[in-house]
Order: structure tokens, then sequence, then C-alpha cells
């Protein structure tokens, strides 16, 4: 059984890559794809956390057929972002990350980013919880 009561920091990715909400659409796809990244936070210039760009916002702009090298992270990321603090727990960002329909979630403590997580990171629990030894 996984354990719902642990915090959310256990399970965070803590090394966060994000973009400036100027960087074009075609630096970030670059970015996400050599990091092998399913999501990046975009920061306004004081480093505050503005949105989130995904895998899915990333696939819905290519449909658009506009220019990834003039467009800017700004204009297609998801805005307001789901936020969860690095004490919260497990049990409560998944909860939040349901009620929002989202697959990831900034980990931040007064808008400064200390982790991230997603959808992988809990099946990643989930899994090396119920292997057997």
């Amino acid at each position: 059984m996984v354990n719902v009561n642990k915090s959310i920091a256990e399970i965070m990715t803590h090394c966060v890559i994000s973009v400036p909400m100027e960087d074009s659409v075609e630096k970030i796809a670059e970015t996400m794809t050599v990091k092998c990244l399913s999501s990046v936070p975009v920061v306004n210039p004081a480093g505050e956390i503005f949105g989130v760009i995904s895998l899915i916002d990333l696939e819905r702009f290519r449909l658009t057929r506009q220019n990834a090298k003039s467009a800017r992270a700004w204009e297609i990321c998801s805005m307001k972002p789901i936020l969860a603090d690095p004490r919260a727990t497990v049990l409560e960002v998944a909860k939040r990350m349901l009620e929002h329909n989202v697959h990831h979630c900034v980990i931040a403590k007064n808008e400064s980013i200390e982790g991230i997580v997603s959808s992988m990171d809990f099946l990643r629990e989930y899994v090396s919880i119920t292997e057997p030894a």
C-alpha cells in the first residue's frame, strides 16, 4: 500500500528546469526533447511561476501550424498552474491533480519552485512499494 501521508517532497523531482516566459516555443520544445521532460514551469522575469507547458500544450501548438520561432512561452502555457507546498502529503497533491484534471503539479514555497511532481511520479512510487522483494 502506498503511504499517502508521505510528504510530496519525498517523491517529487527536485531538479526542475524552468523556462523564461519570453523563450520561443521552438527552444522550449528542443529543451523538453533533449532533457526528456513532459512539462516545464514558465517563470516571469522576477523568477515567479507564470504557468506550465506540457507535451500536450506543445502538441496543441503544433496543430495550429504557427511559427515556433516567433511564438513565446507565455502564449501557449497553461496559466494558473496547480501549486502545492512541499509539506503537503502525497494524498493531498494527488487529490488536487485529480480535481483539476492535470498531470503535473509545481511544488513551491513562497513562489519559489522547490520541485515538480507528475502522474508518473505517483506510478513510480506505487510500483516501488508493490514490487515483490
